[in-house]
């Protein structure tokens, strides 16, 4: 995915290759720490089939919200875009497996909100609010860290 292979890029000075592992939280924290400005790009439509993908953009940008870091990104679609909210086969092939795992019936995974994508559903429309409120001028005052300087 360019989201992470760019962020690991522009801080290690390497180039992307697929043999990068994507970012997680520990590096999300580490990168808020040392940058008040992220630039990301080439963010790709993130549906239900590619969970943890979008699990990890709903870490950065909740890593990054908290932090204060403002960002600049560009991506597939626009920011109300970016979440198709529809199933996959291949994101059932992956909660059949778990459910196989877990030794769950599909009648009692189905109560459950890890089954039904209702997790990622609120998680989804909580970073598009973020992500909203990261482009307004206030958002980016109250993350300016330089004025704790003068």
């Amino acid at each position: 995915m360019h989201l992470f292979h760019a962020a690991e890029t522009r801080i290690s000075g390497h180039k992307a290759s697929s043999e990068i592992t994507p970012l997680g939280a520990s590096d999300y924290l580490e990168i808020a720490t040392h940058f008040d400005f992220v630039f990301i790009r080439h963010i790709p439509l993130l549906t239900m089939a590619k969970r943890t993908q979008a699990r990890r953009f709903i870490t950065l940008i909740d890593t990054f919200y908290d932090k204060k870091v403002c960002i600049i990104c560009s991506g597939s679609a626009p920011l109300q875009d970016i979440f198709l909210q529809e199933h996959h086969d291949s994101g059932q092939d992956e909660s059949r497996i778990l459910m196989d795992d877990l030794g769950l019936s599909q009648d009692s995974a189905k109560a459950l909100s890890m089954f039904t994508g209702e997790e990622e559903i609120f998680a989804f429309q909580r970073t598009i609010s973020r992500l909203t409120e990261m482009q307004t001028e206030q958002y980016w005052k109250e993350g300016d860290r330089n004025k704790s300087l003068l």
